[in-house]
């Protein structure tokens, strides 16, 4: 089981957010045979003009994510066990271990880096640290983000030994773009927290 743990008001968009973010990125740690070669994509994104690169990465994970919600057998699925919406509450999820615990580390990763990157910041309200630097600082913070969000992506794939190296690098983007909507609610600190456990009914 994969609890989620969330705080704050949410809004409709933001469950949806959350949920598919989650469920994309399940599906791509999953182990299993892989039918989705190079021109599958190349042919998918061919038949449709996009008109931002944002926008492509949005439908061809769609696209991928309605391929597997088809094509994987039911005990692999994942399932929402729990919805506990107070604050803090809860989204508690189902499915394999192994490709949950490969979410559960790409989560924690980016809450620990807002979490540090919030204590710097009042550091440096305390410092009185000039704007320019400021400035310089967001910048560099945006790129440790981006560094991190890609070195999450290629360690999540790194357990699909099966993908060609130029399949692996079409997926390391889609599963950047799956963290950013779950970057998005932790900068909000709308999702706090994150847990893993082999039990299917945790009350804790």
């Amino acid at each position: 089981m994969l609890r989620i743990k969330i705080n704050g008001n949410w809004e409709p968009e933001d469950f949806v957010a959350l949920m598919e973010a989650t469920e994309s990125l399940y599906y791509k740690a999953l182990q299993r045979p892989y039918r989705h070669h190079l021109h599958d994509f190349l042919f998918f994104e061919g038949r449709r003009v996009f008109y931002s690169y944002d926008e492509q990465l949005d439908a061809t994970n769609r696209y991928l994510l309605a391929e597997s919600r088809n094509s994987v057998p039911g005990h692999s699925r994942i399932q929402v066990r729990r919805v506990d919406y107070a604050s803090p509450g809860k989204v508690d999820l189902l499915g394999i271990g192994e490709a949950f615990k490969s979410v559960e580390g790409i989560i924690d990763r980016l809450i620990t880096f807002f979490t540090e990157r919030n204590l710097r910041r009042e550091r440096d309200k305390q410092a009185r640290i000039e704007t320019s630097i400021k400035e310089i600082d967001a910048d560099k913070q945006r790129e440790s983000l981006r560094s991190l969000q890609i070195e999450n992506a290629r360690e999540l794939l790194r357990l699909r030994r099966e993908y060609p190296e130029e399949l692996e690098n079409m997926l390391v983007p889609l599963a950047v773009r799956d963290q950013e909507r779950l970057t998005n609610l932790i900068s909000q600190q709308k999702l706090i927290g994150v847990k893993r456990s082999e039990k299917k009914d945790d009350s804790e």
